[in-house]
């Protein structure tokens, strides 16, 4: 009898486990291709420090985050046009503001510009890029500020484009948002294309389906605001 006692009360003492109850449903992320930030492998896994820090949103809102990659044209209609998507790293635009629901501020930098290694031009304002061929990706801040600057610059669909076209020769210059191009460098052979010049400030955002809910705003916010806090957002320029 006393082990049968014994046993009964062991029962009651221990914890009852079972299997872990499934994290309720977040938006889906959709990333946008790019060299050590999002990188995309032939079956679609996605890798980087952008894609740690999507997990690390999830991990901190308690919220099932799925990437999704995109090519930056789609993901913009995409986001617009289907409930219960995102897109992260977006900059937030006039004529953009009333078409999403915006989270954030995710990441913050400048905008940075190359040239090849034997070009020893200085650039010290943006009046220095005047009558130079200059490529940045499209739908982008370092775009918008280019404009700002009245430069005509050549416009591709990623950052790893105008990072291609540089090394070749078509252009002068690369204008891309300074994070980035580091990772994007870093990630190409040599010889690697040097920085020279970095103007303005950058920030970008998580921009989703206006139809978001409240709840899941508030809930993405409160994580991005608590990973600041922790320093998981240092590596994109938030202290």
């Amino acid at each position: 009898m006393p082990s049968v006692r014994l046993f009964l009360l062991l029962a009651l003492l221990l914890p009852i486990t079972g299997p872990a109850l499934p994290l309720p449903a977040g938006p889906t992320i959709i990333v946008f291709p790019s060299p050590g930030v999002f990188d995309v492998s032939a079956t679609g896994e996605v890798s980087g420090i952008g894609a740690a820090a999507v997990r690390r949103l999830a991990e901190v809102s308690g919220l099932a985050l799925q990437m999704l990659p995109m090519s930056q044209a789609r993901g913009l209609l995409t986001v617009q046009q289907q409930t219960g998507h995102c897109v992260i790293a977006m900059p937030r635009t006039p004529e953009r503001e009333a078409l999403l629901r915006w989270v954030g501020p995710i990441s913050s930098a400048s905008v940075a510009v190359y040239a090849r290694p034997s070009d020893t031009r200085r650039i010290e304002a943006p009046a220095d890029l005047r009558g130079a061929a200059i490529v940045v990706q499209r739908e982008s801040r370092p775009l918008a500020w280019l404009k700002e600057q009245g430069l005509k610059p050549y416009e591709v669909s990623d950052a790893a484009t105008g990072l291609r076209m540089l090394r070749a020769g078509r252009v002068d210059f690369w204008a891309v948002n300074e994070i980035v191009g580091a990772h994007a460098v870093a990630s190409s052979p040599a010889p690697q294309p040097r920085q020279v010049a970095r103007f303005g400030s950058i920030e970008l955002y998580l921009a989703c389906h206006r139809e978001l809910s409240q709840e899941l705003s508030e809930r993405l916010g409160s994580a991005l605001e608590q990973m600041r806090r922790d320093g998981d957002l240092r590596p994109f320029g938030l202290h």
